[in-house]
């Protein structure tokens, strides 16, 4: 644990920098403390198979600590992770479960994902590739273990999807159960992992952006109608999955499954001031930005509000994929911690959801009040409520096509100075011509006679 050259020096002179060294691998005495009658040799035996490890990046992870105690990256910042509490807690877990078996393969992904405390352990999980591996793979034979449970990820989130969490024991749910009939909830195979297209796979690329959440049979519709014993299945279409609320409700709760499945937090602790949003507290937050549609007076105002709050939607997930990213991907997974917002305050979806309550104020400035509004202002009247609507009706899609036809006003503008530059330019053409006659035959022209032509 000291540099070679004070492995001579006496004890004496050294004891105070070995204190502190000691200090720094108190998870791993802890752990080994923890056993029934430790003795000396064991510990000395724990300590000499960490240095080891910590070497195996070609120089110690102790010694390669750069600014705010963080370490340089790469293959030494996982080499100080393996020696965290966190992980040292996912070894002595992986330790209680019978890894031969299915179901205890699921509580052991489910031991290092749900408390979302180790993101290096996270990162070997969830590595999305079928084909390949995190680099920390095969660190050490935990880490060899954290990586033989990926085939079976398919199984831990069907399961996880199945559940009824609503009670205070979480309870397997009969209808959700697949049967020999075809009966029952999927959300991924055996075989999903190797399909890019398939839910799971977009799911380990953390892309909710690009998951179609109502593909049948995976998706958020089936989910909720085998959860609520449903016998029938509604077709929702694409345009209309951010817009209509009791879409998005099934997608929060879908969702939400699979992201507490992954550790993120279903609450942030308390603050003075909230940092940002969960999901399911973002969700919340965009329906009821989505509901103001029911403020604005004229059909065509209504669709273009939940057109432009479905695509901040869209962002949103966009942006849920980058923040989930950038916490479980990290090289640095002992720098992170997922107790932090999906969404923070300063947000770019959170601003927009923001910005878009005020362009209703403005609108119905101008529109007036809800009494003469259609009085005074061309427009269709907003008869039917706004949560029938839907960005594919007929009477929306034909008002775009119409504006996608029309000529843009810079366009026409532009259009309208070329034709006059090219009048000028004839004109003063004709002009320079005239200069060239004589005084008699301009004067001709300018009354109409017949002018007289000089004899040669």
């Amino acid at each position: 644990m000291l540099p070679a050259q004070l492995h001579e020096a006496r004890l004496a002179d050294i004891l105070e920098r070995l204190e502190s060294q000691l200090a720094s691998r108190r998870p791993t005495l802890n752990l080994v403390l923890a056993q029934a009658s430790p003795t000396v040799d064991d510990v000395t035996a724990a300590i000499l198979a960490e240095n080891a490890v910590m070497a195996q990046a070609g120089a110690s992870a102790a010694n390669n600590i750069v600014g705010n105690g963080a370490p340089g990256g790469g293959a030494d910042a996982d080499g100080l992770a393996l020696s965290k509490q966190a992980f040292k807690d996912v070894a002595a877990a992986l330790g209680r479960f019978d890894l031969t078996s299915e179901s205890g393969q699921r509580d052991a992904i489910a031991s290092i994902l749900v408390p979302g405390e180790c993101l290096l352990a996270m990162r070997i999980l969830l590595h999305h590739n079928p084909k390949g591996a995190d680099v920390a793979s095969s660190r050490d034979a935990t880490c060899i273990a954290i990586n033989g449970l990926r085939p079976q990820l398919f199984n831990y989130f069907n399961y996880s999807l199945r559940l009824d969490t609503t009670g205070p024991v979480p309870v397997l749910l009969p209808q959700m159960k697949p049967t020999a009939t075809g009966g029952g909830y999927s959300f991924a195979t055996a075989t999903s992992r190797e399909d890019p297209n398939s839910l799971l796979s977009h799911f380990l690329r953390f892309e909710l952006d690009s998951m179609d959440l109502f593909e049948q049979p995976h998706g958020a519709g089936s989910w909720f109608s085998c959860l609520n014993v449903c016998t029938t299945r509604e077709v929702i279409t694409k345009p209309n999955y951010f817009v209509q609320v009791s879409n998005l409700k099934r997608i929060k709760s879908f969702v939400n499954v699979l992201l507490g499945a992954i550790g993120v937090p279903q609450a942030l602790p308390a603050a003075p001031v909230s940092p940002g949003y969960t999901w399911p507290a973002f969700v919340d937050f965009y329906i009821s930005k989505l509901e103001l549609a029911a403020g604005l007076p004229l059909l065509l105002d209504q669709y273009e509000h939940i057109a432009a709050c479905a695509s901040i939607f869209q962002g949103a997930l966009t942006a849920l994929r980058q923040r989930l990213t950038s916490l479980i991907r990290d090289p640095n997974p002992s720098a992170r911690t997922m107790q932090v917002p999906m969404f923070p305050r300063d947000s770019a979806a959170i601003q927009d959801l923001t910005t878009l309550e005020t362009e209703i104020a403005r609108k119905r400035a101008a529109r007036g009040d809800l009494a003469n509004a259609f009085k005074q202002h061309e427009g269709r009247v907003a008869t039917a409520t706004w949560e029938m609507l839907k960005l594919d009706d007929e009477f929306y899609t034909s008002y775009l096509k119409a504006k996608a036809k029309k000529p843009r006003a810079g366009a026409k503008a532009a259009g309208e100075a070329k034709e006059n530059a090219v009048e000028g330019a004839k004109a003063g053409a004709k002009a320079d011509a005239g200069s060239n006659l004589l005084p008699s035959t301009r004067a001709s022209l300018s009354t109409g006679a017949q002018p007289h032509m000089p004899s040669s």
